[in-house]
């Protein structure tokens, strides 16, 4: 299948879309999801706080993630990409945390990290059904992800090792990231210096 994945932007108050290139969370998702989803799939990716969506993309299944500020315009899109007959996969912190209200928005979601459900998303939608919500079942390892990740990251390259010790956590970048002490690093136990 040829998959589209999206973060979309959010809008401004007077209704535009938000543009920038000094924003950083949206870093390491697209190219992660890429660098997991199985190689028989034709992936791209587009962040739209720096490019434009492009809704006539030649695909099959588009993927969204979305944080809160995000959802408005997850959801028109969503909207847009059935209208035209794509099948749309929502993810993200928002959509996880409301995962039945976005599933009226798109033909499956993708609740809590993508990595145990992903494949088994795209096989049912390959086989034409969903499950509907596809709830991961835990934190995953990123041992040894790093590498098939940055390569895909292209122009956010550098916003990547920022994403990555910000969201993610040290067990990924162990020699470069430094967190204070007591702080906890994602899905893992508070770091400790001594």
């Amino acid at each position: 299948m040829r998959i589209y994945l999206i973060s979309p932007t959010h809008y401004n108050p007077d209704g535009s879309l938000h543009k920038t290139t000094r924003y950083w969370t949206s870093a390491v998702t697209l190219p992660y999801l890429k660098a997991i989803t199985p190689p028989e799939h034709e992936v791209s990716f587009v962040d739209e706080l720096f490019y434009d969506v492009d809704v006539e993309a030649p695909c099959d299944v588009v993927g969204i993630t979305a944080m809160g500020p995000q959802i408005a315009r997850a959801y028109d899109l969503a909207a847009e990409f059935r209208r035209r007959g794509r099948k749309v996969v929502l993810g993200g912190t928002w959509v996880t945390l409301t995962a039945e209200e976005s599933l009226r928005h798109c033909d499956a979601v993708v609740a809590g990290e993508a990595e145990s459900v992903w494949p088994d998303v795209l096989a049912d939608l390959a086989a034409g059904r969903s499950r509907g919500i596809y709830r991961a079942d835990g934190w995953s390892s990123l041992d040894g992800i790093l590498p098939h990740v940055l390569p895909l990251a292209g122009h956010l390259l550098a916003r990547v090792s920022a994403s990555v010790r910000v969201l993610r956590g040290a067990d990924v970048l162990p020699a470069i990231v430094s967190h204070p002490p007591g702080r906890r690093r994602h899905g893992g136990p508070a770091y400790d210096p001594a």
